[in-house]
């Protein structure tokens, strides 16, 4: 999770977010961040941060 999350912020600080691997790690990080139990209120808020940017 921390992997992906921190791909996820560099994909979005260099405006690299249209790549399909940037869209299925994104998609994978989605699903995880419910079921993850450490740290979840993180990912969960990672998550919806997420929502906003690549869903606008």
């Amino acid at each position: 999770m921390l992997a992906a999350n921190q791909y996820l912020l560099a994909g979005a600080y260099t405006y690299k977010t249209d790549d399909e691997k940037y869209l299925n790690i994104y998609e994978l990080f989605k699903k995880y961040a419910q079921t993850v139990t450490k740290d979840a209120p993180y990912y969960k808020k990672m998550a919806g941060l997420y929502v906003g940017y690549y869903e606008k």
